[in-house]
């Protein structure tokens, strides 16, 4: 019986060894400063409400028609 189980005390000690570095590495994080982070969130909403308002000047100029396709055969040479 002793040969059956012999692997499971080194897979018990692997597990438990992942986990405490596991949790050492988490813990150990820094995180960023509020008003950084803040900013940060502000400056993408920006980002995102600028890219919404090109999707809907763009959605609206290709359901008028008003929009043109141009294809370029043979842009390098």
């Amino acid at each position: 019986m002793k040969c059956r189980f012999g692997w499971a005390l080194p897979v018990a000690v692997g597990i438990a060894l992942g986990s405490v570095a596991g949790v050492c590495e988490k813990t150990n994080a820094v995180a960023a400063p509020r008003a950084e982070q803040k900013a940060e969130e502000s400056s993408v909403i920006g980002e995102l409400r600028e890219i919404k308002d090109q999707l809907k000047e763009l959605n609206g100029m290709f359901r008028s028609g008003r929009a043109k396709v141009v294809v370029v055969i043979n842009p390098g040479g």
